[in-house]
């Protein structure tokens, strides 16, 4: 009440402030000077005076000749002498509407001011947190000790800055090669990082290409181990698979695009078109996988007698690496060892060509279409090696192709056997 723009609701507000002030501290009560300087108004208890009641109460009980003339209806507002205790008794609208507005008019002073007031949009975009970003980190010992710890921040900065930092084959980098490789197969998700699965897989393909007698010497290490899980062997030779197509691509050359311009002339009503060589061929780009593609191939297939073991017992360990030997075989398709590999995976899809699991005879069925893709008919038709098997592989496709359970089985032997018989 003491904030009210009515000043007899202010009054009023006032005068309970001092009566209650009397009661509860006598010896320090309130006084409102606003209130006290009105006339009529007792100085100690703050209502009217005896007399200006006795005033009013007149003015109340006074017939209708006394009342207009003290008080004329149809008198403007603005000529007649406002007194806050004053009891009028005058029904025009002007006297209404001077009253009832003044809440009113001092909302629209703060409305107009608060127009000048933008309004704050776009939250998201302010940062309120005063922390500075993570910085990188650089040295690959202490990424190592990030992507293991226990800082969230940290261990989603490590596993995403991991490879580029191996691909810039530092000087330590074969000297860790074995500490990365076995902290990151057996990194867990504990925080639940988005794509986690793609992210270890590419710092294990960053390894192997970067540092490959260092890499895959550990790699296959933990593979051939008896407490690898099965998850742990899938993601090692997705690895393998993928370093080695990397390894094996070559970038496109430049020189293939615009080497054939075409000039036309114009004579008469014909157009004579001539291509001419714009530019030299393209010089050849030597294969990188080549140098390490027996050290890929082979310790998949010359591995110890626990490990025949477990492809004997375990279907999807033995078609992964059915179909990684196959994968790794096209890697080395240029490559002058490329034979002698073929000839060592013969002897495995021969002996998985009958497996009672239809995925090992799609994975087999895929190696021999490799086989086929990378040495040409003719060189395996004149080697004695391949001679004697030559009829008993199209007689095994053959019956693949009408017998075979599985009917993905019978579409690739299909499908490899129309390939060997068209090829020349």
């Amino acid at each position: 009440y003491l904030e009210a723009a009515v000043t007899r609701v202010r009054h009023l507000g006032m005068k309970v402030a001092e009566s209650f002030s009397r009661i509860t501290d006598p010896k320090n009560p309130l006084r409102f000077d606003e209130l006290h300087e009105d006339k009529g108004m007792d100085k100690y208890y703050g209502f009217p005076r005896q007399e200006e009641l006795k005033d009013n109460a007149e003015t109340v009980n006074a017939g209708p000749k006394e009342k207009a003339s003290a008080i004329e209806p149809g008198e403007p507002v603005e000529n007649r002498e406002k007194n806050p205790d004053e009891i009028i008794l005058d029904n025009s609208e002007d006297f209404e509407n001077e009253y009832s507005n003044a809440w009113g008019d001092s909302s629209d002073d703060d409305s107009e001011e608060d127009d000048d007031l933008e309004p704050l949009t776009g939250l998201n975009s302010i940062q309120i947190s005063d922390e500075k970003p993570m910085a990188d980190i650089v040295y690959l010992p202490d990424l190592i000790a990030a992507a293991t710890g226990e800082d969230y921040e940290k261990v989603e900065l490590a596993v995403n800055q991991f490879p580029d930092r191996i691909r810039e084959m530092p000087s330590d980098l074969n000297r860790v090669v074995p500490d990365i490789i076995d902290r990151i197969l057996h990194l867990d998700n504990r925080f639940n990082l988005p794509d986690f699965r793609e992210k270890k897989q590419k710092i294990l393909v960053a390894v192997i290409v970067s540092a490959p007698q260092a890499g895959l010497q550990t790699i296959y290490s933990q593979f051939y181990e008896r407490q690898t899980m099965i998850g742990t062997r899938l993601e090692i030779l997705a690895a393998i698979c993928d370093a080695g197509a990397e390894l094996s691509s070559l970038n496109p050359s430049a020189a293939t695009q615009g080497m054939l311009q075409h000039d036309i002339q114009s004579v008469g009503t014909v157009l004579r078109k001539s291509a001419r060589l714009r530019k030299p061929q393209p010089s050849g780009q030597k294969n990188l996988f080549s140098p390490h593609a027996e050290a890929f191939f082979l310790p998949l297939l010359r591995s110890p007698s626990n490990y025949q073991k477990l492809l004997a017992a375990e279907p999807v360990i033995l078609s992964r690496v059915i179909l990684t030997l196959g994968v790794l075989l096209e890697c080395s398709i240029n490559c002058i060892c490329a034979p002698n590999l073929a000839k060592e995976l013969l002897d495995l899809l021969w002996w998985s060509r009958c497996n009672k699991e239809a995925q090992v005879r799609r994975a087999t069925l895929f190696a021999f279409s490799e086989i086929c893709l990378c040495l040409p008919k003719s060189a395996i038709i004149d080697d004695p090696y391949w001679g004697r098997d030559i009829d008993e592989i199209r007689a095994w496709f053959e019956t693949s192709a009408l017998d075979d359970p599985d009917s993905k089985c019978r579409d690739q032997a299909t499908l490899a056997l129309q390939f060997w018989n068209s090829s020349g």
